[in-house]
């Protein structure tokens, strides 16, 4: 089974996760576009609730849960993971991971308590800042964030119980959560056009 497709920055390369039909958990692999065999990145089959490209398109990063969970990123030629920034309580279905085009920030969800809500946080990779920025009514739960192209929006999914959901928007300098969406979906993943003037979005009316 392969996973969470994820263009680099200069749409070159195809970063994705893939278990190899073999059920012991996925592996990021990087592939270039036009070539037929991909490069694996990580040697550890587990778990991997996100998956996103740096800026400069050098480095991929994942969230990974359970033990040790947190932000890791490796290089797009293969090496040894980093871990950048601690994720306290990665539940599913809350998944998504994205890095701001500023190269600034990073999104993902996460929790204050393991009861509580999932809401999208924010990790400045400039100073360590770890910052809620949205605060869904449980038993509501953010997931899917992405950062506008010029960082200044962030788009997430909300889930309802029933599993159905709604998009919205809020600034990363914080403030209301706008909805956009009155779909009442399950979503598949969502992004933005190149002029940050919409949102492609994949979901399954229910």
């Amino acid at each position: 089974e392969i996973l969470a497709p994820k263009f680099s920055p200069d749409a070159s390369q195809l970063a994705f996760l893939w278990d190899r039909g073999e059920a012991k958990g996925f592996d990021v692999y990087v592939k270039l576009i036009g070539e037929t065999t991909p490069l694996r990145l990580t040697n550890a089959p587990a778990d991997i609730f996100g998956l996103t490209w740096s800026p400069d398109g050098h480095r991929v990063a994942v969230l990974r849960p359970g033990e040790g969970s947190g932000v890791f990123a490796v290089s797009a030629l293969s090496g040894p993971e980093r871990r950048l920034a601690e994720v306290q309580f990665p539940s599913w279905p809350s998944i998504g991971l994205d890095w701001s085009p500023d190269g600034k920030w990073l999104a993902f969800p996460d929790k204050n308590s393991v009861g509580g809500p999932s809401s999208i946080f924010l990790f400045s990779l400039e100073t360590g800042e770890r910052r809620q920025l949205t605060t869904p009514v449980s038993p509501s739960s953010d997931s899917l964030p992405v950062f506008s192209p010029d960082s200044s929006l962030v788009a997430f999914v909300r889930l309802r119980a029933g599993l159905t959901a709604d998009v919205f928007v809020v600034p990363v300098q914080g403030g209301e959560s706008k909805k956009i969406t009155f779909i009442d979906a399950a979503f598949e993943g969502i992004d933005w056009t190149p002029d940050g003037k919409q949102l492609i979005i994949g979901a399954l009316s229910r």
